[in-house]
């Protein structure tokens, strides 16, 4: 017997429960199980801007009113087969919380592709942050056709102008060490936790209202307001240190959800430089966020870049965009390393950025 099937019968078993609770009178706590909501509509692979049938990876659906958290689960099959969730293989499962704003939900899913096959992914809407014990409704999306290391088109270049590549002098530097402990599920930051930040740096006699975490992070829009005559910085922490800061002089100018997680490690990393390794002769090393297209503003970032071969003095700054294949040179990085590893430079561009030992060349 299935998991999901035992899961449908205690459920059944628990909707008995609740019935002669009715009639006896057994007090039921209106939290007692978490409630199972409407299936989100259209959930489907996202194409890409141009509308052609090569897909991101990024699973899309329509949002639903009154819901706390997505509930997704990814399956992968050697043919096109009758979707059957009980039956198939599961690649991954995981959650997205609801921001309140926007008409759909997306979240990137290409990383658990690791193989030849046919994908899907169902997805089901919960009003707590909990596994329902009552039956709740999935929604099953199409099939995407994945082939690891296809033959992509190499990137294109998006002129940014000239460079002011500044200098990789000798500042002492940050130590970005840290023994705190965040979790790695996806945090959606609201008006009121941005305030508790902002509460505590004042009281603090501090101007930098802090926050960190290991994985995504998205500020909700309407929370930025609550920085005003502050400056925000936000840490990835991996092992106990920083991977990525990100500095923002003046968020209140922000109003839309903005996401300001970063990485130096992991598959997204790896997957950008080999593409560029594949069609660039330059060493190059790449930073990761979750946040896609602007920042809205220029912001600082410090990253603990692989410089390992790389001239530091000659370093030049490029943003990826997945979606559209191309990359724009950063006119202005104005970066430097520190004594302790790391890079600061300036950016209002997010997506993918991409460090390389001179100005790219081509194979």
């Amino acid at each position: 017997m299935s998991n999901r099937t035992k899961s449908n019968i205690m459920s059944l078993w628990l909707a008995v429960v609740l019935v002669l609770g009715i009639f006896v009178g057994m007090p039921i706590s209106a939290s007692a199980a978490p409630i199972g909501l409407s299936s989100p509509d259209h959930p489907h692979w996202e194409a890409v801007g141009d509308g052609s049938p090569d897909l991101t990876g990024y699973a899309v659906w329509d949002r639903v009113d009154g819901t706390v958290v997505y509930v997704w689960e990814l399956f992968r099959n050697d043919t096109q087969k009758n979707q059957d969730p009980d039956e198939d293989e599961s690649i991954a499962k995981g959650r997205v919380y609801d921001t309140g704003t926007g008409t759909t939900i997306r979240t990137d899913l290409s990383s658990y592709a690791g193989k030849t096959g046919y994908y899907y992914f169902i997805v089901c809407a919960l009003e707590v942050d909990e596994v329902a014990t009552n039956p709740v409704k999935w929604s099953h999306s199409d099939y995407l056709h994945y082939i690891p290391n296809p033959t992509p088109q190499p990137p294109i270049v998006n002129p940014g102008g000239s460079s002011d590549s500044g200098s990789s002098g000798g500042s002492s530097g940050i130590n970005y060490t840290t023994g705190g402990t965040s979790t790695t599920s996806p945090i959606t930051q609201t008006s009121s936790d941005i305030k508790d930040l902002a509460t505590k740096a004042k009281s603090d006699g501090k101007n930098v209202a802090q926050s960190k975490g290991t994985g995504e992070v998205t500020i909700q829009g309407s929370a930025w307001s609550q920085l005003a005559g502050l400056t925000f910085q936000h840490d990835t922490i991996a092992n106990g240190a920083v991977q990525v800061r990100v500095t923002i002089n003046n968020p209140s100018a922000i109003i839309q959800d903005t996401k300001v997680s970063g990485y130096v490690t992991g598959s997204q990393v790896e997957r950008v430089e080999n593409f560029f390794d594949k069609y660039f002769n330059n060493s190059t090393s790449v930073l990761h966020f979750d946040q896609t297209g602007s920042w809205g503003q220029e912001v600082r970032i410090a990253a603990k870049f692989d410089l390992t071969g790389m001239d530091k003095d000659n370093l030049v700054f490029y943003a990826y965009d997945k979606a559209t294949n191309q990359y724009n040179r950063i006119s202005n990085p104005n970066y430097k390393v520190d004594d302790n590893g790391y890079t600061h430079f300036s950016t209002s561009l997010a997506g993918d950025i991409i460090v390389s030992n001179g100005l790219l060349v081509k194979k």
